[in-house]
Formats: C-alpha cells, sequence, structure tokens
C-alpha cells in the first residue's frame, strides 16, 4: 500500500469535489478523467495533481456545459476554445432567465387573477379607470344564431385557426369586442366578436394587416370592472355605461370585454366566466391633463 499513500482513494477524490464515486467511475469509463492507477483489486487512485483538471471539469459540468464539449475542451487545452463554449453558454443562460422571468410574470399574473377571483363577490361593483396598453387581435364575428357559451367557444377556435393559418403565435388572451355604434343604439351584439391577442413576437413576419378581420385594440384610459357575466350579458355593460355617463366622461371606442378565467379552471355553479370589461373613456380630457 506505501505506493498509494500520495495518492487518493476514489472516495477522498469524490469527497473534495462533492461529487459521488459514481461520477467518477462514469467519468473513467468514458474517458473523460481517467485514475493515475488502479491496482489489481480494480480500486482507483488519483494523483494531487490532477485535481485541477477535475475542478474544471466540475465547474463546466455545473454550468451546464455537455460532456462531449467538456471532452473536446480537454483535448484542445486552448483559450479561444474554453472562452467559446462559455461565452455560447452565457448567452444560453441568458435566454434562459428571459424566458424564466417571461414565465415569472405570467404565473404572478395568473395568480393575481385567481386571487381577484376569489376575492369578488358577484354583488361587488368596483369600477376602476385603467391605462391599457395597445393589443393586436383578430376576431370572429358571433353566429347570431349560436351565442352561448358553447357558441362563443367555437368562435374563439376559429379565431385561433385564422391565426394558425396565417402562422401567427396567440397569446392565450382573449375575450369578446362589443362595437361602439351597436352599443350606442341599443343592439348590444349585432355584430358583436370574438377576439384573440396575438403575441408580440412574429417569427413568421406576417403583415398582420391582411389577416382578415384584423384589429388593433388601442392603448388609453378604460373605465374597468370585474364580472361573473357572459360578454352576452347585458346588465354588467349598462351597469358600466351608466357609471361612465354619471361620471361625466364619454365612450370613446369599442368595449372590450376581456376574458380573465375560464369556468374550466374553477368551481362556479352558474357555469360563466370571471371577465373584465373594459370601456375606453376621454379620461385625459375630463381631467384636463395629460398623464
Amino acid at each position: 500500500m506505501a505506493e498509494h499513500r500520495s495518492l487518493l482513494s476514489i472516495s477522498e477524490m469524490a469527497y473534495i469535489h462533492d461529487i459521488t464515486r459514481t461520477t467518477l467511475i462514469y467519468y473513467d469509463k468514458i474517458g473523460l478523467f481517467r485514475p493515475e492507477q488502479v491496482d489489481e483489486n480494480g480500486y482507483r487512485y488519483y494523483s494531487p495533481t490532477q485535481m485541477p483538471l477535475l475542478r474544471e471539469i466540475c465547474f463546466l459540468r455545473s454550468i451546464g456545459i455537455s460532456i462531449d464539449d467538456i471532452k473536446e475542451h480537454n483535448e484542445q487545452k486552448n483559450s479561444s476554445y474554453t472562452f467559446n463554449i462559455l461565452y455560447q453558454q452565457m448567452e444560453k443562460v441568458k435566454n434562459d432567465i428571459k424566458e424564466l422571468q417571461e414565465r415569472l410574470v405570467m404565473i404572478e399574473q395568473r395568480v393575481s387573477i385567481y386571487q381577484r377571483a376569489e376575492e369578488y363577490a358577484a354583488d361587488d361593483f368596483k369600477p376602476t379607470i385603467e391605462y391599457l396598453p395597445e393589443r393586436k387581435a383578430v376576431f370572429v364575428p358571433w353566429d347570431q344564431n349560436d351565442i352561448n357559451i358553447q357558441g362563443l367557444n367555437k368562435i374563439l377556435h376559429k379565431a385561433w385557426d385564422m391565426m394558425d393559418q396565417h402562422k401567427v403565435l396567440p397569446c392565450l388572451q382573449w375575450g369578446s369586442i362589443l362595437f361602439q355604434e351597436d352599443v350606442e343604439a341599443g343592439d348590444y351584439t349585432r355584430h358583436a366578436a370574438t377576439y384573440a391577442i396575438v403575441k408580440e413576437e412574429n417569427p413568421s413576419k406576417t403583415d398582420l394587416s391582411t389577416i382578415e378581420n384584423f384589429i388593433t385594440i388601442p392603448a388609453g384610459y378604460y373605465a374597468c370592472v370585474c364580472k361573473y357575466a357572459m360578454p352576452y350579458q347585458r346588465e354588467p355593460t349598462e351597469k358600466l355605461i351608466h357609471w361612465v355617463q354619471s361620471q361625466g366622461y364619454q365612450i370613446t371606442g369599442d368595449l372590450i370585454d376581456a376574458c380573465l378565467l375560464d369556468v374550466v379552471f374553477y368551481e362556479r355553479e352558474d357555469g360563466v366566466d370571471f371577465c373584465q370589461l373594459q370601456i375606453p373613456i376621454n379620461f385625459e380630457e375630463v381631467n384636463g391633463e395629460k398623464v
């Protein structure tokens, strides 16, 4: 055993580098990192001079570099190659972080919606004025002979199919449009339509204006109220319109009934969606200043 006194056993090498014996055995088998000696009993021993290489391998694995790239790195022993794989991994991690941040925003939004849905009572009427960003969407008019939950779901799928045909990505936000002229005429659903929002990223570079029934929902101030009701149920809309008029505001565009939470995601006996009614108003003019 005297010949092994200056060497490290596989257990010692694994402990020092916070990895398992199994990992070192695997590295040996694939030729990534072999022991200095293997005795007649098959015991592996490592030289202290091998530690820097194993540290480098452990570091590269910890940041997600593949085994094949590490092998190439070990064979090349070239700073330019090492720089390139580190730079590429840095860019990949940045993209991963961006995607995770986007997922986090989506999760936070959904959690907020669930909280609002749980806190909301059917008899609540708490209008707010919110500034909403521009939204791009495609819409499909309702089938006037099939205005119900099932009918609206069919129309939504038609909108998604239309987007798919044009290779445009949906962002899973949808709702209904009640056109201003119909609302003013008292026939709310005459030309009502279901819309699906287009994702901001447009890999296909499709000219959205060429899509039939493409619409831009303008940015601006909206009188908003949450509700458990379908867009063809008039009472919530009439109530918010009355509030808008009582505050001295004017309706400046089409009414948006945004679906926040589809009924399939929660339990509710009446089977209606949790939505937010959004009415564009002349908030800046009434308040006499630009905000």
